[in-house]
């Protein structure tokens, strides 16, 4: 391979997965019944759709799995559809009662995860990746050992997406997992507290109420 291939080689492995606009990603979050315009697009909505606990449902965490899985084929290694695959993986595996069910749908999330975090390393799309690994992670019982990377995931995103003038506004997303994390270590005053911001900031970036970490964060106060 010649100097004139490798750097061409070079500049491919590290260009951005094209046609992620972070606007769109951000209009995505904010307003969950937006049309989508991509599978991909499909795909996040449909995991923002099954990621409630509260939510025992997995028809459309499957149905993301399929349509991740659909867009891959002309999007090969693209880590936002593999973190969305993962998420919604973990959601079905949340969900089984059937234990072998549980276990391999919870292996090939973390599998995938993994891979989805390598391959966005230094692209802009980082932050979205690291965030529903993360958002993942704070959820999973000890004996996982995911917790300090859930901790290191939150507080990269949330200096990430706060230094952008255009993503700051879901820095209460991120914060609302923050307040997961060490309300799950049973430190209440600093989970209340950022959970308190989430509905602070929420109100100031004019995120509306019924985006699913803003509404749990009011829930974890007591409504």
């Amino acid at each position: 391979m010649n100097g004139c291939q490798l750097a061409l080689l070079l500049l491919c492995l590290s260009a951005p997965v094209q046609g992620m606009d972070l606007t769109r990603w951000q209009q995505l979050f904010r307003n969950p019944g937006i049309e989508p315009a991509t599978l991909q697009e499909r795909t996040f909505l449909l995991v923002r759709q099954a990621i409630p606990e509260e939510n025992h449902d997995s028809s459309a965490a499957q149905e993301a799995v399929r349509t991740a899985r659909q867009d891959s084929v002309s999007h090969k290694d693209d880590p936002v559809d593999l973190v969305l695959e993962a998420t919604a993986r973990a959601v079905i595996a949340r969900n089984s009662s059937n234990l072998l069910e549980k276990i391999g749908q919870a292996g090939q999330a973390l599998s995938l995860f993994d891979k989805a975090v390598l391959l966005a390393q230094g692209r802009e799309e980082e932050w979205f990746v690291r965030l529903f690994r993360a958002s993942t992670f704070v959820y999973l019982p000890d004996f996982f050992q995911k917790k300090k990377i859930a901790e290191t995931d939150l507080a990269w995103v949330a200096e990430t997406l706060g230094n952008q003038e255009s993503l700051k506004s879901l820095v209460p997303v991120v914060m609302f997992y923050q307040g997961e994390f060490v309300g799950r270590q049973h430190r209440d005053a600093e989970a209340h507290r950022l959970w308190n911001r989430v509905l602070a900031d929420a109100a100031a970036f004019g995120l509306p109420e019924s985006i699913y970490e803003v509404r749990k964060a009011r829930d974890r106060l007591g409504g």
